[in-house]
């Protein structure tokens, strides 16, 4: 799957997600998974997540490496971010 995903490097924001809509389906849940194998535990699940901010990174970095798509932004005024991916929000 990461090989497959390094094929649409060139236009991650672009081609790809106009290409194949399932594929934003499948970032979400990519998504998910590189929160999980960062060890954030889950509050509610596929929802929200908690953990420090290195793991938070992390999990952000290894989905940026294997090409999933995603939004982040962070709450101004919490020690929190705004996660969107394939229309689902984290």
């Amino acid at each position: 799957m990461k090989a497959e995903h390094g094929l649409y490097a060139e236009h991650p924001q672009d081609k790809r997600r106009k290409a194949n809509r399932v594929d934003a389906d499948a970032d979400a849940q990519l998504l998910d998974v590189a929160l999980q194998l960062a060890h954030l535990t889950p509050v509610i699940h596929g929802k929200h997540y908690e953990g420090s901010a290195k793991p938070i990174e992390d999990a952000f970095r290894a989905a940026e490496e294997i090409g999933v798509l995603f939004k982040r932004e962070r709450i101004a005024g919490r020690d929190a971010w705004r996660v969107t991916s394939g229309g689902k929000a984290s």
